[in-house]
């Protein structure tokens, strides 16, 4: 898959569908995709946001855990 560098429209979309596809809604998939957004904005040296988004747990897995 190509590295995501900049916030586009696309690059956006792509990020909810790979959040939304760990059980996540729409809504929770945004939110939770424009905070990878904007911790790659400030460290942008650091992990991709593909990365991140890996390291984002399955929804059913959040719920039984908290």
């Amino acid at each position: 898959m190509k590295p995501i560098k900049r916030k586009t429209y696309y690059n956006f979309m792509r990020v909810v569908r790979l959040i939304e596809k760990k059980g996540y809604d729409f809504e929770t998939a945004c939110k939770l995709a424009h905070q990878q957004f904007e911790q790659f904005e400030n460290n942008p040296n650091g992990l991709s946001i593909l990365t991140m988004v890996d390291m984002i747990i399955p929804a059913d897995e959040y719920a039984t855990t908290y």
